[in-house]
C-alpha cells in the first residue's frame, strides 16, 4: 500500500500573528531518465511540483507551444460565441494554417479549436487582433499573463510562435502557463478534442480539424495539449495526462523523439507518485475554553483539504501550534485560532489556519447591558 513516511506531531502554544502561506516546492527526483531533449520539465498539474527536470531553465525558442498561452489569454478576455471578422493581417500568414480567408466570420471558440487542433498561424493572428486590437498590444497581454503565472524567463511577442531573438521561454515557464491553461476547462476540453468541425465560408463543405498532437491516440490517460516545431525550435510538445486521480504535464523542448520522451517521464511520474491526503482534517478538530463568552468553549476546524504528490521516499512532518489557549470572547466564527505547519523533507508547503468553527459572544456586564437595550427597545 502507498503510503509516505510521516514524523510525529507535536503541539506548541505560542502567539503571534497568523501567516496564511503556500509555498511550491519543486523538488526534482536525483533519477535521470534517458531522454533526448535539450530541456524537459514534469509538473503535477494542481499543486506545480516538479517531479523531474532536465535544463528546465535555459531560455529556448517554443515554437507552436506559444499558443498554449494565446488560447488561455484569449479564453480570459473574449466570449467564446463573439464573432471574428478574418482581417486582411490574419490572411496568408507564413507556416501552418487552416486558410482563413478575408471578411471570413467565426467564432472565437472555431478559431480557438483552429489554433489548437491545427495549430493555425492565421488563426493565431485573428484571435490576437480581435483581442487586443493589434499583435503588439496582445504580446503585452500574453506577457503580463505570463509574469502572472510566475513566469521568470520568458518574453513573448507573437501569438503563433514564430522565431524572433525577443521570443523565448523555457521548460519550467512553459509547464507553469500549461498547468494554468488545463485548469481552464473550455481549454482543456478544446485540447482534448480529436475531431472538430468548424465552418468553411465560401466552400460547400466545413473543415475538417484533427489533432496533431499524438499523445491521444497513443498514451493512455492523454488530455492535451500541443505540438510545436520550428528550425530554431526543433520539435517541441506539451503534453498531459491523468490517472488515478493525478493529472501530470510533461514538457519537451528541442526533442526529435518528442513523444517517446513525454511518454518516458510521464510514465515515470505515474508510477512513481500518487496524490495524497497530508492530513485527516478531524486530528486537528479541538476545542479550547474561553474568557468572557457566553458559552464556556469554542471549537476550532481546519477549513482547507490539500492532496499532493508524494513517492514513498517523501516525508510529511506536521505541526499544530495554537496562539492563545484560552481566548478571550468576543470571537468571530472563522477567527484563526491557531495554524497547521505542513513541511515535505523539512522543508514548509503550507501553514493552514485552524479557525473557530462558531462565533461566541462576550458575556461581560457591558455586553449583557447592550442585549438588555436592544431586547427592550425591539
Amino acid at each position: 500500500m502507498f503510503q509516505a513516511k510521516r514524523t510525529g506531531i507535536s503541539k506548541l502554544l505560542i502567539l503571534f500573528t497568523l501567516i496564511f502561506t503556500l509555498l511550491p516546492i519543486n523538488t526534482a527526483h536525483a533519477e535521470a531518465l534517458p531522454l533526448a531533449a535539450e530541456c524537459a520539465i514534469l509538473m503535477e498539474a494542481t499543486t506545480g511540483r516538479v517531479l523531474y527536470s532536465h535544463n528546465c531553465h535555459a531560455r529556448r525558442y517554443p515554437a507552436s507551444t506559444t499558443k498554449i498561452l494565446t488560447a488561455l489569454v484569449v479564453l480570459e478576455n473574449c466570449r467564446l460565441d463573439d464573432v471574428v471578422t478574418i482581417p486582411k493581417e490574419a490572411v496568408g500568414v507564413e507556416g501552418s494554417s487552416i486558410y482563413l480567408s478575408l471578411g471570413e466570420r467565426l467564432t472565437v471558440e472555431e478559431l480557438l479549436y483552429g489554433l489548437m487542433l491545427r495549430s493555425g498561424n492565421d488563426a493565431a493572428t485573428a484571435l490576437a487582433i480581435h483581442t487586443a486590437g493589434s499583435i503588439d498590444a496582445f504580446a503585452v497581454l500574453m506577457n503580463k499573463k505570463a509574469e502572472e503565472l510566475g513566469c521568470m524567463d520568458s518574453s513573448f511577442v507573437n501569438p503563433s510562435g514564430l522565431p524572433s531573438t525577443q521570443h523565448y521561454t523555457t521548460a519550467y515557464d512553459l509547464g507553469l502557463i500549461a498547468c494554468a491553461a488545463m485548469a481552464n476547462s473550455t481549454f482543456a476540453t478544446i485540447v482534448s478534442t480529436t475531431k472538430k468541425v468548424i465552418p468553411w465560408e465560401g466552400r460547400e463543405y466545413d473543415r475538417v480539424l484533427i489533432n496533431e498532437n499524438k499523445m491521444l491516440y497513443n498514451y493512455d490517460g492523454a488530455n492535451g495539449i500541443k505540438t510545436g516545431y520550428t528550425k530554431a525550435a526543433g520539435r517541441c510538445l506539451v503534453s498531459s495526462a491523468t490517472k488515478n486521480g493525478m493529472t501530470l504535464v510533461a514538457v519537451v523542448l528541442n526533442s526529435q523523439p518528442m513523444y517517446a520522451d513525454c511518454s518516458a517521464m510521464l510514465d515515470y511520474g505515474f508510477e512513481n507518485y500518487r496524490m495524497t491526503p497530508l492530513f485527516d482534517k478531524k486530528e486537528y478538530e479541538g476545542t479550547l475554553p474561553v474568557k468572557d463568552g457566553f458559552v464556556p468553549s469554542v471549537d476550532y476546524v481546519i477549513n482547507d483539504e490539500i492532496c499532493y504528490p508524494l513517492s514513498d521516499d517523501d516525508e510529511i512532518s506536521l505541526t499544530a501550534t495554537v496562539y492563545d489557549p484560552h481566548p478571550r470572547a468576543p470571537i468571530e466564527q472563522g477567527t484563526p485560532l491557531g495554524e497547521l505547519t505542513i513541511s515535505l523533507n523539512r522543508d514548509i508547503l503550507y501553514t493552514l489556519p485552524m479557525v473557530a468553527a462558531d462565533s461566541i459572544g462576550q458575556n461581560t456586564f457591558a455586553a449583557r447591558l447592550k442585549v438588555l437595550f436592544r431586547l427592550f427597545f425591539s
